[in-house]
């Protein structure tokens, strides 16, 4: 009876054990985080539009500050004449042009690869009209041009340079009286005629008495017969002319 009663108490014991075991939570294994989804193509960014850059003046390039503008002088020649010195700025692969009334234009080529200053001599006698003129005062300005690599044609500013034109004048050498409007009065001679000598401050201008051209001497020396006629007081009109001179005319009343 002892025995059955200790191997009944064996077998609940056993059994007490079994459901306690069965009673705990199983354990499991932590699961691996997962990782983001990958995109399955390659992100874009935003569509921007590219910023348009401002035009440019075509007239004034980058650098047109610098050689926009000429210096221009005129100065006495070894030769007694005048000269129109301009200097220019002139950039990389420009072409600097001067223009020259009646013959070919002047043209310089930058080769260079850096803005480079050009002087170009000018003589003023280009510019004259070659006739006579009427007023000694005149100004005379330059026209240059830069055409840089695109083909713009830039206009340089240039200064004017002024020039005084010689005035002929006649210096009357034989007996006279010169009146406020400055003619001259004069009497003929015995012989009915008054000879009127007379040099001209330009030994090469056309001199001529009415229609008829005189001859100076090899002294620069002018002489004319002047006769009144009828007996009456005649006016003679003595011109003195020169290209590129002011011309100069007398008045001259000859009394019988």
């Amino acid at each position: 009876m002892k025995k059955t009663l200790a191997l009944l108490a064996a077998v609940l014991l056993l059994l007490a054990l079994g459901c306690g075991k069965a009673s705990e939570p199983a354990k499991t294994l932590p699961e691996e985080p997962t990782s983001e989804p990958q995109p399955t193509a390659v992100p874009t960014a935003e569509p921007t539009e590219e910023p348009t850059p401002e035009p440019q003046p075509t007239a004034e390039p980058e650098d047109y500050e610098l050689w926009k503008a000429a210096e221009v002088e005129l100065y006495e020649d070894l030769n007694g004449g005048y000269t129109i010195r301009i200097t220019a700025a002139v950039p990389a692969g420009a072409t600097l042009k001067v223009e020259l009334p009646g013959q070919a234009d002047y043209e310089f080529t930058n080769e260079k690869d850096e803005l480079v200053y050009r002087k170009v001599h000018v003589p003023i006698k280009t510019y004259f009209p070659n006739v006579p003129v009427d007023t000694p005062e005149a100004d005379y300005t330059p026209h240059v041009t830069i055409t840089t690599t695109d083909g713009t044609v830039c206009e340089i500013a240039c200064p004017s340079v002024h020039y005084t034109f010689p005035t002929l004048a006649f210096e009357i050498t034989s007996a006279h009286e010169t009146d406020g409007d400055g003619s001259i009065r004069v009497k003929a001679g015995e012989n009915g005629a008054y000879a009127l000598t007379f040099t001209v401050n330009e030994a090469d201008a056309l001199v001529r008495l009415g229609e008829t051209e005189l001859t100076a001497d090899e002294e620069g020396v002018f002489t004319a017969e002047l006769s009144p006629a009828d007996g009456a007081p005649t006016t003679f009109t003595l011109t003195a002319e020169k290209n590129n001179c002011v011309m100069a005319t007398l008045t001259i009343v000859v009394e019988p």
